[in-house]
């Protein structure tokens, strides 16, 4: 008896269901094949989302879920380098954890720097995350000042999303502490954002934590760039009085109420 020809057998119904269902089970294994490094990564991160979760929202987190988390986001940038947002959690960690230590010291310097680097990493990966490149250009400035290559990273920034409730404190912040050494361009940016972001409620509470923190000059510069119309500066001193008493967190309240 001849055996049948590969074409013969797929002529045959049974040959063909056959065949479809080998088929479908290799795509699917090369599905998996394709999605385990993403997967892989997605486990190892659970701690460090949890740690910057906390971090968000104000829970203490312990110096040794500090460096679990920070173990558990390099091990996710490894099994899945491809990702960028594993990229930028790591570097969120580590700006963080370079915070509390003393400025200048070699442990503080050696965490911005790789910070950077991952920031660097996950900006390469999300070339179109205007938050990414926003934490970028923050981490640099704290170890080298205004630097051109911070500029560089706040215009990219701006080019990846003039309007980012995400980033916009921290950009707002960085432009206003730096104003002097900003270009024609960023100072248009900056400005726009901010007279745009004050027609959105849902940023009015990121704009006055921002102003709360500013030193007197960056205040004056904000009330300038925010509206030449003294109506709106006086709605903006009465409703950030209103948040400050009804709205703003325990420590702010204290501070300007008292």
């Amino acid at each position: 008896m001849n055996t049948p020809l590969f074409a013969d057998r797929l002529r045959d119904p049974l040959g063909q269901a056959k065949m479809a269902a080998a088929v479908a089970g290799l795509f699917g294994f090369t599905l998996i094949l394709i999605a385990l490094p993403r997967l892989s990564g997605a486990v190892a991160q659970v701690p460090a989302g949890s740690a910057l979760w906390g971090l968000e929202e104000g829970v203490d987190v312990t110096p040794f879920e500090f460096a679990q988390a920070q173990e558990a986001a390099l091990e996710a940038t490894f099994r899945d380098p491809g990702n960028g947002s594993y990229h930028d959690d790591l570097g969120a960690l580590l700006l963080a954890s370079a915070s509390v230590e003393p400025k200048g010291s070699e442990v503080w310097e050696d965490r911005l720097i790789r910070a950077g680097l991952s920031f660097r990493a996950a900006a390469e990966h999300t070339p179109l995350n205007a938050a990414v490149w926003g934490r970028y250009a923050y981490a640099l400035s704290l170890r080298d000042g205004f630097s051109p290559l911070v500029a560089h990273a706040l215009e990219m920034s701006y080019l990846a999303g003039r309007l980012d409730f995400r980033v916009l404190p921290l950009r707002l912040s960085l432009s206003l502490r730096n104003w002097d050494a900003l270009s024609d361009e960023l100072r248009a940016d900056a400005t726009w954002q901010l007279r745009t972001a004050w027609k959105y409620q849902a940023a009015h509470s990121a704009l006055f934590i921002l102003y709360v923190n500013l030193g007197f000059a960056e205040r004056v510069i904000l009330r300038d760039a925010l509206s030449e119309d003294a109506e709106v500066l006086a709605t903006f001193d009465k409703q950030l009085k209103v948040w400050l008493r009804w709205h703003a967190p325990t420590d702010l309240r204290s501070r300007y109420l008292s």
